[in-house]
């Protein structure tokens, strides 16, 4: 049974700092948090393994791992696979041959963690995709499938034959100084397209690109809406880019999951012929030029499963995983089988702080921690993944030195 902060408490009951008599509490959550960063740091655990479901999209390769996945505890990767289905498996590259294994080795699956803007990126290699995509609208030119018209404090629309992301050009379009708050472009004759097999689980895309984000609202900053008219539609916002980054000058891939819009009147997915694209702006917006707008694309989702380490040893009683203990009821996910290497570390930590690393007690559970730390690593520790063998007992006298076992 995994042990409480409480348990450990009690552990460290008989223990006395030789300056001012009973060890403190501050002092007790100290060494535990110590000990948990160490363990950490050390090893990957087998016992910190998450799982967290993605939403992989067609060609679309990069995956915030904060923001996409919404991860905050994220330390190494272990295993990447496709979600309820045997056999379809990633293998993991690193960052640095990535791109060029993409461009040579397109028939495999494989995956890798990169850093960009100081933001992890799960990066995804998937030849054998098998959902749809389907183009919505191009906005590759202001009258090219139905005519984008400015709307709110937008003006100015205009086909852009030079800057673009898609296509042969964009939408360009600039906005008046501040006066209703929204920036904004509509198109409602377009041809008429089925997402009947997109509703709820799909994503709808947008190309925007932004000549100054000075003055975008703090959220709910960018907005779409999709259905067969304007009293009929979803509604959907989007406060970062599609990968959880603000939104920077420039070229922004805008993702709007299905799941997460709300319905105006009763649209009918069957029947997508409205686009409504708004961006919300602070009552300090100045007037500028330049905006663009360009593909607006639906995407089927494939489930992907991805499993990682994580850099959180302990929880809550909630069950809620956290990076140190605040609480004597927090659990420790420390299996049993590994607790005498846990404690003999925060033991000896704790004995250099009070009496010094030289200390007969700090080298003491210097040595237990020596002697128990190797069982545990290959019993729960990469790249052992799974434990061949439980741990034999050990047999030190815990209490002679100053605390019971």
């Amino acid at each position: 049974m995994s042990k409480t902060v409480n348990d450990i408490f009690t552990d460290l009951y008989d223990l006395r700092d030789t300056t001012t008599g009973a060890l403190t509490t501050a002092k007790k959550y100290a060494a535990i948090n110590n000990a948990l960063n160490y363990f950490g740091l050390k090893c990957d655990w087998r016992f910190t393994r998450r799982k967290k479901y993605i939403d992989y999209l067609q060609d679309e390769a990069d995956y915030s791992i904060g923001g996409n996945l919404s991860i905050d505890d994220f330390k190494n990767p272990d295993e990447l696979r496709l979600a309820y289905e045997e056999g379809v498996n990633f293998t993991f590259e690193e960052p640095e041959h990535f791109s060029l294994l993409k461009g040579r080795d397109n028939s495999r699956n494989f995956y890798t963690v990169d850093e960009k803007d100081n933001n992890k990126l799960l990066r995804i290699n998937y030849p054998g995709f098998s959902k749809s995509s389907t183009l919505v609208n191009g906005a590759t030119a202001l009258s090219d499938n139905g005519t984008w018209t400015a709307d709110g404090d937008a003006t100015n629309a205009r086909s852009d034959d030079n800057e673009k992301r898609y296509g042969g050009g964009s939408v360009r379009f600039d906005n008046d100084a501040y006066s209703s708050g929204t920036i904004a472009l509509y198109n409602s004759d377009f041809q008429s397209i089925d997402l009947s097999d997109y509703e709820d689980i799909g994503h709808l895309r947008v190309w925007l690109y932004v000549p100054s984000t000075a003055y975008l609202e703090s959220s709910n900053i960018m907005f779409l809406r999709w259905g067969p008219d304007s009293s009929n539609y979803w509604q959907a916002y989007s406060d970062t880019n599609s990968i959880g980054n603000s939104f920077e000058v420039g070229w922004n891939l805008v993702d709007f999951p299905w799941l997460d819009a709300t319905k105006t009147g009763s649209p009918d997915s069957s029947a997508i012929g409205y686009l409504y694209f708004g961006v919300n702006v602070t009552a300090s917006q100045v007037a500028d030029t330049d905006w663009r707008i360009n593909r607006i694309k639906a995407f089927q989702p494939e489930k992907l499963e991805f499993i990682y380490y994580s850099n959180y040893l302990i929880k809550s009683s909630a069950g809620v995983w956290k990076a140190s203990a605040n609480d004597t009821s927090d659990i420790l996910l420390i299996p049993d089988e590994v607790y005498p290497a846990f404690k003999a570390k925060m033991l000896e930590l704790l004995f250099r702080q009070l009496r010094g690393p030289q200390s007969a007690d700090a080298l003491y559970w210097n040595s237990a921690f020596a002697e128990t730390f190797n069982d545990a690593k290959k019993a729960w520790g990469f790249p052992n993944k799974h434990p061949m063998s439980r741990m034999k007992p050990h047999t030190r006298n815990w209490k002679r030195h100053g605390i019971s076992r």
